[in-house]
């Protein structure tokens, strides 16, 4: 059977109605969170900036999904925080001993602001540069 994009579709949007009877709108009550811990607002720079901010978003997701649910022990949210977790202290260890930037090329930290084809260049096993 072919796969259509309408029912596809129409399959996400049953998904967020299910999640959303039990996690109601945590999207938005994370970034109420950010905002309170964040309340002069944040900077990202370096590639282990972002790294950082976005293992914290995972977390602060699935806390939030946590409570929403009732505090409720058996709510996959709780492991898989603990599992983003063990990635944080697992990446800041490597970001402390130096050692990210020498397993993976792709791991190499970049300026934001750097173009496509700046990485490219400095890193041509990245692919994604299309020559313009």
């Amino acid at each position: 059977m072919k796969l259509r994009a309408d029912l596809v579709l129409e399959e996400m949007a049953e998904t967020f109605r299910q999640r959303n009877i039990k996690y109601k709108d945590n999207w938005e009550q994370v970034g109420h969170m950010f905002v309170t811990l964040f309340p002069e607002g944040i900077t990202l720079k370096t590639y282990d900036d972002f790294v950082k901010f976005h293992f914290l978003g995972w977390v602060m997701g699935k806390f939030s999904r946590w409570v929403n649910s009732g505090l409720d022990g058996s709510d996959d949210s709780l492991h898989d925080a603990g599992v983003y977790i063990a990635m944080i202290q697992a990446f800041s260890h490597m970001v402390e001993k130096d050692e990210h930037k020498n397993e993976d090329q792709r791991l190499v930290p970049r300026k934001a602001e750097s173009t496509a084809r700046e990485q490219a260049v400095a890193d041509p096993n990245l692919g994604d540069y299309d020559g313009g």
